[in-house]
């Protein structure tokens, strides 16, 4: 069974801890090795959804959690565009999540 929350053909199941693991250890690549400084993420909402597709209800994602609290990352700028194609649970501008301390900056579109 595959979902489509990006309506571009490529969610990713960033709860799964592999699947997180796996994007932590790309975006340390792109900040340590070609010294990217910042990500923004499209769609950012699709990466805060469980197992079951439904956006994580103690708004605490384990992809959200691990990218703001790895000490490696701890320098990038992180800027999430806060929503997906999945209505009207998807849109979290104004809300989305921290992972702890503050560290997301939310692409509002207007």
């Amino acid at each position: 069974h595959l979902t489509n929350f990006t309506g571009c053909g490529n969610t990713v199941n960033a709860s799964n801890p592999m699947c997180a693991e796996w994007i932590n250890d790309c975006l340390r690549f792109w900040a340590l090795e070609m010294r990217v400084d910042g990500f923004r993420f499209d769609l950012a909402s699709a990466l805060c959804r469980g197992e079951d597709g439904q956006i994580s209800a103690d708004m605490d994602p384990l992809f959200v959690r691990r990218v703001s609290n790895d000490p490696l990352l701890s320098r990038v700028k992180l800027i999430a565009e806060p929503w997906d194609c999945s209505w009207p649970d998807g849109y979290l501008v104004g809300k989305f999540p921290n992972g702890g301390a503050p560290r997301w900056a939310e692409w509002n579109g207007k």
